[in-house]
């Protein structure tokens, strides 16, 4: 959207800048903030000042121009002298982020933009190579912090964030190490202890044999005892190291147990589905999609819930909350403890608000935070029975004609390792009781784990 100046010349201020924020998608309610580069502007007569050129969208990273018809002469962003922002050492070509307002009529006039703009804040942004070459920042603590390389900001949260991973990581493994050591480091200290007092029992009584003698028989007793003590800790320690030995073989033994259950499921589903086959009920196409994958592993990089956050769910939605403000998607506290409070209760949530209220995003937004994948299904006015949600089966094609959902149900069930949040958007647009009224009577069953049968040969988990 440009405009001409003619079309500008009866606008009041407050007009023209609602306009300039809808050109550049800003709301209307929020201030109007870009970032750009730092330039010196020394004229010949008078003192030098400062613009701000190559302005991007704050949000977007957008390049941003001014929406008229023409070019004009400045397409920045006007600071003056910085000593009126308390900033100091600013050289051309640093980084900062502006918050701006329309400049006096004057000044607009003089640049022929009816839109020309005046910074009233001014911050200076640092971007994240710099800092992670003043502070020594590896790639793999930027992975942790979930902050992009390309990214600027404020150094202090940069480094707030990063003390608060170290310290964890830290805490955690000096808890571990003194777990281990403790018992057996307070046993050699006290067979020092002892040892010690026995050279200065021995240096004070060798003018008398007989009381050296019975002195060091009761120390030597003393001693040995100790060493009992000491070795009783070292055999314990040695059972514990053997029991967990043990432990981590069984887990391997339970994990073959589980890949050859795995793989004799999976050999069933393939006589299964073979049968399906034969007698012309399967594609070709859908048959790896009823089939396991037992080669792949889930080697996602992640947080352990019971390590990391010590099982404390006020702590996992602090971070949740982080990892999408780091993406510029803020959410209320309140609002995603109840979500994930919800999703734990493997029930079915209801989302309701106006249009555009961030509903569907909650969903894609936090499935991406926990590591998961969302699927959006939009519900169309003309479902009316199970068929539109779960497909049907075409006696012409001699196939299952599918759907979006049952696609999302089958690929869930063949990842058990990721969590699935699959949402119907919009799902009051049809009546929910026609083609999703299999699924509300099997949330009455809580004893098992519901299916719902296609059709007479084929289930699906749900």
């Amino acid at each position: 959207m440009v405009y001409t100046q003619e079309e500008l010349q009866n606008d009041s201020d407050e007009e023209l800048f609602i306009k300039l924020k809808d050109a550049w998608n800003y709301d209307a309610n929020e201030p109007l903030e870009v970032y750009g580069t730092l330039k010196e502007i020394t004229p010949s007569s008078g003192r030098s000042f400062y613009v701000l050129e190559d302005i991007k969208h704050i949000h977007r990273n957008e390049k941003l121009r001014f929406p008229l018809n023409y070019e004009p002469p400045v397409q920045g962003v006007f600071i003056g002298r910085l000593s009126r922002f308390n900033i100091e050492h600013v050289t051309t070509g640093d980084k900062a982020k502006a918050r701006v307002t329309l400049s006096p009529k004057d000044e607009r006039d003089k640049h022929n933009n009816p839109f020309d703009l005046m910074a009233l804040a001014l911050d200076l942004l640092v971007a994240v190579e710099n800092i992670n070459e003043e502070f020594d920042f590896t790639k793999s603590t930027l992975n942790f912090l979930q902050i992009e390389e390309d990214q600027y900001l404020e150094s202090y949260l940069y480094k707030l964030h990063f003390d608060k991973a170290v310290e964890k990581i830290d805490q955690a493994l000096i808890a571990k190490k003194n777990e281990l050591e403790s018992q057996l480091q307070l046993k050699k200290q006290e067979v020092d202890k002892i040892t010690e007092d026995l050279d200065i029992e021995k240096e004070s009584l060798k003018g008398s044999n007989d009381h050296l003698n019975i002195k060091l028989t009761e120390l030597e007793s003393q001693k040995t005892a100790l060493l009992q003590v000491l070795g009783q800790v070292e055999e314990n320690v040695l059972i514990s190291q053997k029991a967990l030995n043990e432990a981590e073989t069984e887990y391997e033994d339970f994990i073959k147990h589980l890949d050859s259950n795995m793989a004799k499921l999976n050999d069933i589903l393939k006589t299964k589905a073979e049968m399906l086959k034969k007698i012309d009920l399967l594609e070709e196409e859908d048959l790896d999609k009823l089939l396991l994958n037992l080669e792949e592993r889930d080697k996602r990089e992640g947080h352990k819930f019971s390590e990391v956050f010590d099982s404390n769910y006020t702590q996992a939605v602090a971070y949740i909350q982080a990892y999408l403000w780091q993406r510029n998607i803020v959410y209320k506290r309140s609002v995603l403890e109840d979500f994930l409070a919800l999703l734990s209760t493997n029930d079915l949530i209801i989302l309701a608000g106006d249009s555009g209220s961030g509903k569907t995003n909650l969903v894609k937004s936090f499935a991406k935070a926990i590591g998961g994948k969302s699927i959006i299904v939009p519900v169309k006015p003309n479902w009316t029975s199970a068929e539109d949600l779960l497909g049907y089966y075409n006696p012409l094609e001699s196939k299952y004609l599918s759907t979006k959902f049952l696609d999302a149900l089958l690929e869930a069930q063949q990842n058990p390792h990721v969590p699935y949040l699959i949402c119907l958007d919009e799902m009051n647009l049809a009546r929910v009781e026609y083609y999703f009224a299999d699924f509300l009577s099997l949330l009455e069953e809580r004893d098992e784990q519901p299916e719902i049968q296609l059709f007479p040969l084929l289930k699906v988990r749900c």
